[in-house]
């Protein structure tokens, strides 16, 4: 892929961001890092780029659960929860399908990080309250 793609392709950062979430389930958490830094790069100047950067974000925090355990990652898992929830919420964001699906997508994690208000949110945006 790095050789026959741009390097701002979001293909790219899709790849990166697949690849760290397969290395975060391996534990393998230092290599991932880089990688999810690089596909949110790429993707916030992707068409959509916003959605990808959220789901990476959320990614990351799943990471840092695992790497650190819930309770030592907590303020930086509601850093990048809180990141991801202003990109997802960003009125500038174009309501379609596929906004739907990234949200519903989305949704289990804020209820895994036991924030129901923000869940409850994406929810109602996407008609599921």
């Amino acid at each position: 892929y790095e050789k026959e793609l741009a390097s701002e392709d979001d293909r790219l950062g899709g790849l990166y961001n697949n690849y760290a979430s397969t290395l975060t389930e391996l534990g393998e958490f230092d290599k991932k890092k880089k990688k999810y830094n690089k596909a949110l790069k790429i993707m916030s100047a992707a068409p959509n780029g916003k959605l990808e950067a959220a789901i990476t974000y959320l990614n990351m925090a799943d990471l840092y659960v695992k790497k650190l355990g819930v309770i030592e990652s907590e303020t930086i898992t509601d850093e990048l929860l809180e990141k991801a929830y202003t990109l997802l919420t960003d009125d500038s964001i174009e309501k379609n399908a596929y906004y739907e699906f990234v949200l519903d997508k989305c949704i289990p994690a804020y209820d895994q990080f036991g924030q129901f208000l923000r869940s409850n949110e994406l929810k109602r945006r996407i008609n599921r309250l």
